[in-house]
């Protein structure tokens, strides 16, 4: 429903015309009533608002490049309270876009199946070693500006069962 740009709504016993609904993000549509001028490319639903003390507030989410965001804005400035015809809503949300999309991106930094270590298996008669290897890629949404150069993991052993009944639990 949030997705929707607009919908007719068929005649009923309560109102003998069709009537159109349109959704209220200006950020998915260039034809809103805030104006052409919001429309944002991979933006869908959410939720719009206003009041008084709040301002105007948008929940909205955007996919781009394998991202995801979900931005929400409030207290921001229009029409009704301060006779602005920019939608700080909409002008706000569209520049955090632009911001996360612009200094954000998924890397690599482990490929599938790097040996990450060799662990001795506990028990085993042969003196048996198990690899430590990722079964996919690890992939993480780091600044634009960071090098490859400047990341780095290291490993943590997973620690065995305990007779609590937690496993490998870390405490910062």
């Amino acid at each position: 429903i949030v997705n929707t740009e607009a919908y007719v709504v068929g005649a009923t016993n309560m109102c003998s015309e069709q009537r159109e609904l349109y959704n209220s993000n200006a950020l998915m549509t260039a034809n809103s009533v805030y104006g052409p001028g919001y429309k944002y490319d991979g933006v869908s639903g959410v939720k719009t608002g206003y009041t008084r003390k709040a301002g105007y507030c948008l929940v909205s989410t955007c996919k781009r490049n394998g991202m995801n965001i979900l931005c929400i804005i409030m207290g921001c400035n229009g029409w009704l309270n301060t006779g602005s015809d920019d939608y700080g809503n909409f002008s706000g949300s569209r520049k955090l876009y632009d911001w996360v999309f612009g200094n954000f991106d998924y890397r690599t930094v482990i490929e599938q199946g790097t040996v990450l270590g060799e662990y001795a298996v506990e028990l085993a008669t042969g003196g048996e070693k198990a690899e430590l290897k990722p079964t996919e890629n690890i992939r993480l949404l780091l600044p634009t500006e960071l090098s490859d150069s400047e990341i780095d993991y290291y490993i943590d052993k997973f620690r065995p069962y305990d007779k609590a009944g937690a496993y490998g639990i870390q405490e910062w």
